[in-house]
């Protein structure tokens, strides 16, 4: 028989990623695994080396990732809201 211990669902929070959480929910509790979501996007920005100066780049994925950084904050803090 099969034993899942861990179960992973990527989502995106659209129609179809709510589809395929119910199902690993389903699928965790059947088996009392472990249920991990990951949150899944596509880049924002495509960026290209050759095409974009290398501290553009860096700008760039320093504001990304202070945005989620705040976010995880706000999401940790109610009533806060983000600032960006």
């Amino acid at each position: 028989m099969l034993k899942l211990s861990n179960v992973l669902c990527p989502v995106d929070f659209s129609e179809f990623s709510a589809k395929a959480y119910d199902y690993a929910f389903s699928l965790a509790r059947h088996y009392n695994a472990k249920l991990f979501v990951q949150h899944v996007t596509e880049p924002a920005l495509a960026l290209y080396r050759s095409y974009i100066s290398p501290q553009t780049i860096e700008d760039v994925y320093s504001r990304q990732t202070a945005y989620v950084r705040e976010r995880r904050v706000n999401e940790q803090t109610p009533g806060r809201k983000y600032q960006g």
